[in-house]
């Protein structure tokens, strides 16, 4: 889109509300903030901090009902819900069937970031088989676009976000242009094993793409990329993307890019916050540490992404 100067004299007028900060609403607002526009973000739940609010180091047995699920948290205690989930109260909802295999369960986060905050991180492209489901097979409806109409929006976001991946030239599983995706995770011993038995019966097995961070982004590459012609927009996304840590170290990714194969094994998601070097708070794991400043250290959140979850993506 063009860039757009927004006409808002008054600092509680603006051009776009934008109702939910999920993945939706988020990309939306970005977007448009990012190209000039006054946007407001409307979010019925409250601000949500992972790298506080987790107790990602404990387990179930330190957990009130040895981490059970609730009512009020139906994946355990330790899942990421805070205000919402599959009923909230106040705001109920009816489904068209009394078969329970036929109704709609209607999930709500009620956070900012939506289910984001839940989402597996999995990142995959439609393929072109996806949307003409009709002409390829007589069954479902044709979509009014095809790959190619949304595959320069696919690169974008993968560049954006960090997913991880290999191009594999599969059937109705597109490539992603050279040097969008970071390396895959090296692969554990177990992942090779089922690779090799599978590859004699013809199945492939492949790495995953994953909005994971095995890199760094290149801060001074894709932003020019992702807003050509907008200098304060690439501004501000190179600095945010400097503030991002790589959940893997170089070594190990480049090892996973020779090898071809990722791991099914959850990863985790990196936010940065500095500690002093001689905090005694509980063990964390460490992704990356700063040289320049020995006085303090990069802390990161891992977050698992096991759990099952309903995808916003």
């Amino acid at each position: 889109m063009g860039h757009i100067t927004s006409g808002a004299a008054d600092k509680n007028t603006y051009d776009v509300i934008v109702v939910g900060s999920g993945a939706a609403g988020g990309q939306t607002a970005y977007t448009l903030a990012m190209e000039g526009v006054r946007v407001l973000m409307l979010e019925a739940g409250r601000r949500y901090e992972p790298a506080t609010e987790t107790p990602m180091m404990q387990t179930n047995g330190q957990a009130p009902l040895r981490g059970a699920g609730t009512p009020e948290k139906p994946f355990g205690f330790f899942d990421a819900t805070i205000d919402g989930g599959w009923n909230v109260p106040g705001e109920p909802y009816t489904s068209a069937s009394d078969d329970p295999a036929r109704q709609f369960q209607w999930w709500r986060a009620r956070m900012l970031g939506g289910r984001t905050n839940h989402w597996g991180r999995i990142s995959l492209r439609n393929g072109p088989y996806d949307f003409k489901p009709y002409t390829r097979d007589g069954l479902g409806f044709d979509w009014p676009i095809g790959y190619d109409d949304l595959a320069p929006y696919y690169d974008k976001v993968e560049m954006l976000i960090g997913v991880y991946g290999s191009n594999e030239g599969l059937e109705n599983t597109p490539n992603s242009p050279t040097g969008v995706l970071p390396p895959p995770p090296k692969p554990r011993v177990s992942d090779l094993l089922v690779q090799q038995r599978s590859k004699k019966l013809g199945i492939p097995v492949v790495a995953g793409h994953r909005a994971v961070l095995t890199t760094r982004l290149d801060h001074k590459r894709l932003p020019a990329l992702l807003h050509p012609g907008n200098a304060k927009a690439q501004q501000i996304l190179a600095a945010d993307m400097q503030k991002r840590s790589a959940c893997s170290s170089p070594r190990r990714a480049a090892a996973a890019a020779r090898s071809g194969l990722t791991t099914s094994r959850p990863r985790c998601t990196c936010r940065r916050r500095s500690t002093p070097a001689t905090s005694t708070s509980s063990p964390t794991p460490w992704c990356a540490r700063s040289p320049s400043a020995p006085t303090a250290r990069p802390r990161v959140s891992c977050t698992s992404t096991a759990k099952p979850a309903r995808s916003t993506a």
